[in-house]
């Protein structure tokens, strides 16, 4: 487990000091695990972002479970959320990438047990509409995302 270090943030709205969790830089080497929080994603350029990974020395892990398909989204809700939290909880990973952002990010914040997780000092990378679930978890006292 990777313990986690602590830097201090000014939150301006509650006028003082709190702490948010750091994780140390990846290395190479690291690994990173990949989740579909959202919406299902193209085989072809997921092959694509897996060997740039591995050539700058990462190694991606993934489930198969992540290439779910379920109208829209990669799985239901429950299914996303849990395989969301997993990944964030788990210590074989040094960082969570989402393998692509999508509406059914925000479908999440309902499943999930934000206080819990940002309690964890991991990376976890993203963007577009994976926002909706970085923002409550890089909120102060929570981590860096």
């Amino acid at each position: 487990m990777i313990a986690s270090r602590r830097q201090n943030l000014y939150d301006a709205g509650a006028m003082r000091l709190v702490q948010i969790k750091k994780a140390p830089a990846l290395q190479p080497g690291a690994k990173i695990r990949l989740v579909a929080p959202a919406s299902p994603f193209d085989k072809k350029l997921f092959d694509r972002g897996v060997d740039q990974l591995c050539r700058l020395g990462f190694e991606p892990l993934v489930e198969r479970a992540e290439f779910a398909r379920r109208g829209l989204f990669a799985g239901s809700d429950a299914q996303r959320a849990a395989r969301v939290t997993a990944a964030l909880m788990e210590a074989d990973s040094q960082a969570v990438w989402a393998i692509r952002g999508g509406y059914g990010s925000a479908r999440l914040l309902d499943h999930l047990n934000l206080d819990r997780i940002a309690k964890r000092a991991k990376l976890f990378i993203g963007f577009s509409d994976l926002t909706a679930l970085l923002l409550p978890l890089s909120a102060p006292g929570g981590m860096v995302t």
